[in-house]
């Protein structure tokens, strides 16, 4: 079943066409990835489906409802999750508060009232838990800040999570990880999308994406030049010569 359908959207930056006439539909449970070169419109459609552009054409379309206009924080209460490349916890916070303001902000109006009033038993036995799934369960007392960037990416996840989304979308989210981190974070994506969980995420590492994603679709210059399953992408003319062929070249 079709979750979030996006149709024709655009958003332009004076003459600029950073995203030009896209369309896709993602379905329910799969991971859907976004690639393609520097500068070729994946964040902005990113923040354009998120509320942090109006689209200046198009319609975004999720659980049936056109959305397209909402703030970001009505989308984000209406079930669409974000998480971004530069990371930005709340540094002084312990990890668990820092999960717990996440969760409350469906409820209050601030993310400071969110961690007043949600510091009930409910809501910290939620946050533990969700601390476990990305396994940041020993650490609930630590100081953000003092984490690595690995564990502050799964603390991202987890606040994500804290709203109940039904997709997480996803801005590089292994970028400056190890191999390692890299594995345990793809064996955690699969884990939450089994769980019911819709990804959409923009994966600069082409081997972590065709390793991770159901399927993918390519950008380049605003426009969507190619969409299939990883195998039919790695393949395709146009991708290799506006992704792969230039970052060969940069190599």
């Amino acid at each position: 079943m079709i979750i979030l359908k996006i149709e024709n959207l655009k958003k332009f930056f004076g003459g600029v066409k950073a995203v030009n006439g896209v369309s896709i539909g993602i379905e329910e449970g799969e991971i859907l990835g976004v690639i393609g070169p520097n500068g070729a419109g994946k964040t902005t459609f990113f923040n354009t489906i998120c509320g942090v552009y109006k689209p200046d054409e198009g319609k975004i379309i999720f659980q049936g409802k056109e959305i397209q206009g909402l703030t970001s924080f009505q989308i984000a209460r209406l079930g669409i999750a974000r998480t971004f490349q530069i990371v930005k916890p709340f540094a002084d916070m312990t990890v668990l508060d820092n999960v717990i303001s996440a969760i409350g902000i469906n409820r209050y109006k601030s993310i400071w009232g969110s961690f007043r009033n949600s510091r009930v038993i409910e809501t910290v036995s939620k946050a533990k838990r969700l601390l476990e799934t990305v396994e940041l369960g020993g650490y609930e007392k630590e100081k953000a800040g003092a984490l690595s960037l690995g564990y502050i990416k799964r603390l991202e996840i987890a606040r994500a999570l804290g709203i109940n989304p039904k997709i997480i979308m996803l801005d590089e989210p292994c970028a400056g990880l190890s191999h390692d981190a890299i594995k345990d974070f793809i064996q955690l994506f699969k884990k939450l999308t089994i769980e019911g969980l819709t990804i959409m995420m923009v994966e600069h590492n082409m081997p972590t994406a065709m390793a991770l994603c159901d399927r993918m679709i390519v950008l380049d210059y605003g426009e969507k030049i190619a969409e299939g399953k990883p195998k039919e992408i790695q393949g395709n003319e146009k991708v290799i010569e506006a992704y792969l062929g230039k970052e060969e070249e940069d190599a």
